[in-house]
C-alpha cells in the first residue's frame, strides 16, 4: 500500500543518525560558489552604455544645438560665461592633460596691452579741423588706431586656431573609439579623410560670430556613408527654464537655417560635454581654474568639521588652492590700493577714500564671522 511505501522510503531515526554520521562535514572549500548578482546600478550603466545611442556630425553624441537642451547638465552655462574661457581650458586638460598659460600672461595679453593702446590713443590725440569756422575736434592718430586693431585680429585669429585645432583633437579621439568598437586599427589616411572632411565644419563651429545648426543629424562616416545609429537614441529629456529662454532666444534670432552664435559657445558646450563622456565621471569634480580635484581638499574640511576644530590657522590650511589665490589677490589689491592712497598720485583717492574701503571690508567680514564661525559653524 502507499502506507507502506511510505514507512519503507523514510528511515528511522537510527538509520538517520547512521547517515548523518558517515555523511562528511561540509568545509568551506565544498560550499556552493555564491553567484554575483548585479546590483540595480550596474544594470542600469551596462544598459545605457549598450543602447544605441544618437550620433550627430563628426561622431558627436550630443548635438551642437542641444546648449541648454538637458536640464541635468550644468556645464553649458560654462561655456557661455566668459567667452567660454573656463570651459575650453577645463576640456582641454581633461582630454590632454595641457594646463592654460598662466595667469599674468593672459592679464598682459587680454587686458594690459590693449588698455595700454587704449590709454596712448586717448592721450596722443591731434586735433583736426571741422568745417570752415576753424573749429576743431579730438582724432586719434593712425599710427596708434591700425596696429591696435592688428593687435585684437591677432588675439583673435590665436584663440580661433586654438579653438579649432582641440576640435579635431576630440574629432580624433571619436575615430579612435568607434574604431576600436568595430575591432579595426586606426587607419592614419582614413583618419586625414575623415578630418579633412570634418574640416568645414571645424572652421564654422567657431567663428566669432557664426552659427549653430539647427539640425546636424546626419553623421556622416570615413566612408562617406550616413551612419546607421546617427538617428537612434531615446526622445527629447525633460526640459526647465533654461531650456525655455534658449529656444525663446535661437528661434528669435534664427536665419538661413542656423542659429547666431558669438565666441563659438555652442560648440564649446558641444566639446565639454563630447571631453566629460570620453574622460569618465572621476576627473570631473575639479574646479575650472586650478583644476584642483575636490577630493584633495574636501576631506579635511570634513574632518574639521565632524570632529568640530576650530582652530583658524586649521581652517585655513584646509582651504582649496583656489580660495588661497584669491585670498592672496585680494590681499596684493588692497597693498597696491594702500600705496595708491598714500603716495597722492591722485587726489580724488586718498587714505580717508582707503579707511572707508577698510570698513566696508571689515563690515562684510563681521557678518561672515558671526554668522558661519560663531553660530553656525558646524551646522
Amino acid at each position: 500500500t502507499i502506507h507502506d511505501i511510505n514507512n519503507m522510503s523514510t528511515p528511522t531515526s537510527t538509520e538517520e543518525e547512521a547517515s548523518l554520521e558517515s555523511t562528511p562535514a561540509v568545509t568551506a572549500s565544498d560550499e556552493i560558489p555564491s553567484i554575483a548578482v548585479p546590483m540595480e546600478e550596474d544594470l542600469a550603466e551596462a544598459s545605457h552604455q549598450h543602447a544605441p545611442q544618437r550620433k550627430f556630425r563628426g561622431g558627436f553624441r550630443t548635438s551642437i544645438c542641444d546648449i541648454f537642451r538637458d536640464p541635468h547638465r550644468r556645464t553649458d552655462c560654462c561655456a557661455v560665461a566668459c567667452c567660454g574661457v573656463l570651459s575650453s581650458d577645463r576640456s582641454r586638460y581633461l582630454l590632454t592633460g595641457k594646463r592654460p598659460p598662466p595667469l599674468w600672461m593672459r592679464v598682459l595679453m587680454y587686458l594690459l596691452i590693449p588698455a595700454l593702446f587704449i590709454a596712448a590713443m586717448n592721450y596722443f590725440t591731434v586735433d583736426v579741423p571741422v568745417g570752415d569756422e576753424g573749429e576743431t575736434q579730438k582724432a586719434v592718430r593712425a599710427e596708434l588706431f591700425w596696429p591696435f586693431i592688428a593687435y585684437m585680429i591677432i588675439l583673435v585669429t590665436y584663440r580661433f586656431v586654438k579653438n579649432q585645432r582641440f576640435r579635431k583633437d576630440i574629432l580624433k579621439k571619436l575615430y579612435e573609439e568607434r574604431s576600436r568598437e568595430r575591432g579595426e586599427e586606426v587607419d592614419p589616411s582614413h583618419l586625414n579623410m575623415f578630418l579633412h572632411r570634418q574640416s568645414l565644419d571645424t572652421r564654422r563651429a567657431h567663428c566669432c560670430a557664426s552659427s549653430c545648426f539647427t539640425h546636424d543629424y546626419d553623421f556622416v562616416d570615413e566612408t562617406g556613408m550616413i551612419s546607421r545609429d546617427s538617428m537612434e537614441g531615446d526622445g527629447p529629456p525633460d526640459e526647465d527654464m533654461c531650456t525655455r529662454l534658449w529656444d525663446c532666444l535661437s528661434r528669435t534670432f534664427w536665419c538661413c537655417g542656423c542659429w547666431c552664435q558669438c565666441c563659438g559657445f555652442c560648440a564649446l558646450a558641444q566639446e565639454e560635454r563630447e571631453v566629460n563622456r570620453l574622460t569618465g565621471h572621476v576627473q570631473h569634480k575639479i574646479d575650472y581654474l586650478t583644476f584642483q580635484p575636490y577630493s584633495e581638499y574636501y576631506p579635511s574640511i570634513n574632518y574639521l568639521r565632524d570632529n568640530q576644530i576650530r582652530s583658524p590657522w586649521k581652517h585655513l590650511s584646509s582651504i582649496s588652492d583656489l580660495s588661497g589665490a584669491l585670498l592672496k589677490n585680494v590681499a596684493a589689491v588692497l597693498v597696491v590700493l594702500v600705496i595708491f592712497a598714500l603716495s597722492k598720485i591722485d587726489s580724488n583717492f586718498t587714505w580717508e577714500n582707503m579707511i572707508v574701503l577698510f570698513l566696508t571690508f571689515g563690515q562684510a567680514f563681521f557678518i561672515e564671522w558671526l554668522f558661519y564661525w560663531v553660530w553656525d559653524l558646524f551646522y
